[in-house]
């Protein structure tokens, strides 16, 4: 998948682009819907799929003092949706600049001009521009004039459950893995790039992967089932995912993966932890011995729990 970051340097260089917008965090389950109906459309007219998306968040823009945590990184938001089909995404850098622009701008330059889109596909929810006026409604009505056709998309039921990025954010920030993962049409996932930490999982028996909370996603706090995929190799392990409250007061959040069965030197890679079964709550302990205790506790009910759901549990 080709990844611009550069709108400016766009000279209508796809063939029949047939162009998905959205901010599409956490690519869930109406994401997905939108998208595949843009790689359908691409396929039938012999053109290709080009998805438009923004970072940093939107919100993160127009409201920085409200915190938003993102469902996925970009960079696994990128590998999502070259796992899907898309041929090309453009990652337009969302500024307050950005978000001042005329919406009738915003069509003409960026989807007839320099994109050269003959179809556009947007959720039923879609606004842009200054004060976001723009939305479905203008966007249809330019399309005639602006040579391509618009496609509205029901992206916010699954069934008769309500599909939201609020909502799966809440999921995950109660633990509920089972109802974020059936919003988004796959388990909730952290991905990104192992970091250092204090080696004190080493210390304890358990040698841990760590990842920074702020780049990969939003992990759900406590212990988990996880399936971590290294360079295109699945593993089983147990993740930790809180403030390790028995060691440090008001900690930032940490994400610690121990994966069973592996050597290796893992800093500076980038993996993929998706998360499973929830094992526990995270608790304080009164000493490293207990704290070393529950994690071999921990070690045999994610082993047997694999063990039971083996064939749900691995990549085809």
């Amino acid at each position: 998948m080709k990844i611009i970051h550069r709108v400016s340097d766009l000279k209508r260089p796809f063939r029949c682009p047939v162009l998905a917008v959205g901010v599409f965090d956490g690519l869930h389950h109406g994401h997905r819907k939108l998208i595949q109906k843009a790689i359908r459309r691409a396929r039938a007219i012999g053109g290709q799929v080009v998805v438009m998306t923004f970072d940093p968040h939107p919100r993160q823009v127009i409201c920085p003092g409200k915190e938003l945590p993102l469902i996925s990184s970009p960079a696994y938001r990128l590998k999502l949706l070259e796992e899907m089909g898309v041929d090309a995404c453009i990652v337009v850098k969302f500024t307050k600049r950005f978000a001042s622009l005329d919406p009738k701008v915003f069509i003409r330059r960026y989807l007839r001009d320099r994109i050269g889109a003959v179809e556009v596909i947007v959720g039923d929810d879609f606004y842009f521009g200054r004060d976001r006026r723009g939305d479905v409604g203008l966007l249809m009505m330019m399309a005639e004039t602006c040579g391509f056709k618009v496609h509205v998309i029901g992206t916010r039921r699954k069934g008769s459950k309500q599909v939201s990025s609020s909502r799966i954010r809440e999921f995950i920030r109660e633990g509920d893995i089972r109802h974020a993962q059936h919003l988004l049409d796959r388990p909730v996932a952290v991905y990104g790039q192992v970091v250092r930490g204090d080696q004190r999982g080493r210390l304890l028996g358990f040698p841990t992967a760590n990842l920074n909370p702020y780049t990969t996603g939003m992990a759900p706090i406590g212990v988990y089932c996880v399936r971590v995929t290294i360079r295109d190799r699945v593993y089983f392990g147990m993740a930790n995912i809180g403030h390790r409250p028995s060691f440090k007061r008001k900690a930032p959040v940490n994400i610690e993966v121990h994966i069973f069965d592996f050597r290796g030197n893992l800093y500076g890679q980038n993996i993929l932890v998706e998360f499973l079964k929830r094992i526990r709550d995270e608790h304080v302990f009164s000493s490293q011995a207990s704290l070393a205790a529950q994690l071999q506790s921990d070690a045999v009910s994610v082993r047997q729990w694999f063990k039971s759901h083996f064939f749900l549990t691995c990549k085809i």
